[in-house]
């Protein structure tokens, strides 16, 4: 293992790889925001697709958090499967040491890329030699940190529609929130006992785990206003 770099900052990096090796990324001084529509989006138009790729979270999705501080510094870093192949080319975007990378959790995974997205976008499953920055603003980096939403998303995987689903959810999530959030989607079939614990009796149903108390959405994940409101109360 080569020695680890110091950086006179914290950040997080976030970054979004291809299954053919291109990569969108960012560096966020703030560490507040969240990046992966905007990689999604970023990514597309240079490869000239017809949407944004929304569908490689969190497969293709890296996130790297630099924290220093009084007591020292450390290291989080954690990818998806697609991402972990190209994990020399991450640490050389994110200046890190090597062997820092851990895969993300299985439960964060529970929904492959369905195949016929090789087909539509054969772009992504080639190699074009791209790497794209995305620079935040300094509106957006001159924002205090903000704590945050944890979310829970149960959905079903044998719904046709699931994959379309999670594509607008993604977007709806970054136009309504102006605050950063971790998503987990989880798959009812696959996870029954965690649908029960949570009283799951529809799907798709969000829930908002923190802030406290606990909040629901059952349904219609397509209003920004409903998405406020949940959030928000």
């Amino acid at each position: 293992m080569s020695e680890r770099p110091h950086h006179a900052s914290s950040f997080k990096g976030i970054a979004l790889c291809t299954p053919g090796g291109d990569v969108a990324y960012t560096i966020d001084r703030s560490r507040t925001q969240h990046w992966h529509a905007q990689l999604c989006e970023a990514l597309g138009q240079a490869l000239g697709l017809s949407e944004a790729p929304y569908f490689l979270m969190p497969h293709g999705s890296a996130t790297v958090d630099y924290i220093v501080d009084a007591s020292g510094e450390r290291w989080f870093a954690e990818a998806g499967p697609i991402a972990l192949r190209y994990r020399a080319l991450l640490d050389t975007l994110f200046d890190m040491g090597e062997g820092l990378w851990h895969p993300l959790a299985a439960d964060a995974l529970e929904l492959p890329i369905a195949p016929d997205y090789c087909e539509r976008f054969p772009q992504l499953w080639e190699a074009n030699d791209l790497i794209v920055s995305v620079t935040p603003s300094p509106a957006v980096s001159d924002r205090p940190p903000q704590t945050g939403y944890v979310l829970e998303l149960f959905v079903r995987s044998d719904n046709a529609e699931m994959a379309s689903l999670l594509r607008r959810f993604h977007s709806l999530l970054e136009r309504a929130l102006d605050e950063p959030y971790s998503l987990k989607v989880i798959d009812v079939i696959a996870f029954p006992e965690l649908a029960e614990s949570r009283k799951i009796m529809a799907t798709p149903t969000l829930l908002r785990i923190s802030p406290q108390p606990t909040r629901r959405l059952v349904g219609m994940l397509d209003s920004p206003e409903r998405l406020r409101a949940l959030l928000t109360y």
